[in-house]
């Protein structure tokens, strides 16, 4: 539908009684400089593709929840700061595009679209995401980058959306412990620190293995007091180009551990700190790295 339709069906919406809706499948309206939306637009209760994107919508009716045929509601590349709980009604909708708006927090009811495969939420400003979404047994895409979301829902997402998905299951259930914690690597290039992050995981031995660009997240699973622990590893590229941008990563509560290379020997020596706000606590220990011993170590800081 053109402009020039969108205003035409907008004077058949505010003559038209509320009980009386308008036959209208679609409507595309990207990129038409859009302020507002007016509260009539839930009449156009037949739509199954509605796309608003491009627009600078800063907030929707809650009436936009009585649009309850949508299959496809494209909303991204708007500045909505807020989404009404009534976006929960949507129980039809498959795929909803939130990307690139200022979203810092998403309803919970987003949790009820039971029908949804495909979302995507990237470049907000989402700190957290609805436990919910976790329950989402058709949800087949989530894309979730440049937001910024605690360190430990970034590093079950690069496990992929099945592990963001879990990690959202367990801290929704009631009375579950969710024991994971955060595992830092660090140290100058080249002395190991993937190295030492595949043995804790238990992979073979690989000679001259490329070094790390970037940063790469790996789980790591140790058992402390009968209890199963899962580390998410965090392994930094040690090359100076690199450094500047680590301390954007170093959060607390976390362990980190520090990697150095001995001279003349393939024998890892680390430190491993535990740092929990306000005050951290350290327990220190080197030597010859054995990947039972680190284990139980890493193990016993993460009860800390």
């Amino acid at each position: 539908m053109t402009h020039q339709g969108f205003l035409e069906a907008q004077r058949r919406i505010a003559t038209v009684d509320s009980s009386e809706p308008l036959d209208l499948a679609g409507l595309d309206l990207n990129d038409e400089d859009l302020l507002t939306l007016q509260t009539t637009f839930g009449a156009l209760t037949s739509l199954t593709t509605l796309d608003l994107g491009g627009n600078q919508l800063s907030t929707l009716p809650e009436s936009l929840g009585a649009l309850t045929s949508l299959i496809t509601l494209d909303l991204g590349g708007n500045q909505l700061s807020t989404l009404p709980e009534s976006l929960g009604a949507l129980t039809s909708l498959t795929t909803l595009d939130l990307g690139g708006n200022q979203l810092s927090t998403l309803p919970e009811s987003l949790g009820a679209l039971t029908s949804l495969t495909d979302l995507y939420l990237t470049d907000n400003q989402l700190s957290t995401l609805p436990k919910g979404l976790g329950r989402l047994a058709e949800l087949r895409t989530l894309v979730t980058t440049a937001n910024p979301l605690p360190p430990e829902m970034v590093a079950a997402a690069a496990e992929g959306m099945d592990e963001l998905l879990r990690f959202l299951m367990l801290i929704d259930a009631e009375g579950v412990e969710l024991a994971e914690a955060k595992l830092v690597l660090v140290g100058e290039g080249a002395v190991g620190k993937t190295s030492l992050l595949a043995t804790l995981r238990g992979e073979p031995w690989v000679d001259y293995r490329d070094q790390t660009h970037g940063l790469q997240i790996k789980q790591v699973d140790v058992t402390h007091a009968g209890q199963a622990i899962t580390l998410n590893g965090w392994d930094f590229g040690g090359q100076p180009v690199y450094r500047p941008t680590h301390q954007l990563f170093f959060t607390a509560p976390a362990v980190y551990m520090v990697v150095e290379a001995s001279r003349g020997t393939r024998a890892w020596h680390g430190r491993a700190v535990a740092s929990h706000d306000p005050a951290p606590r350290r327990k220190r220990r080197s030597g010859t790295c054995c990947r039972h011993a680190w284990r139980r170590v890493l193990a016993s800081l993460v009860d800390r």
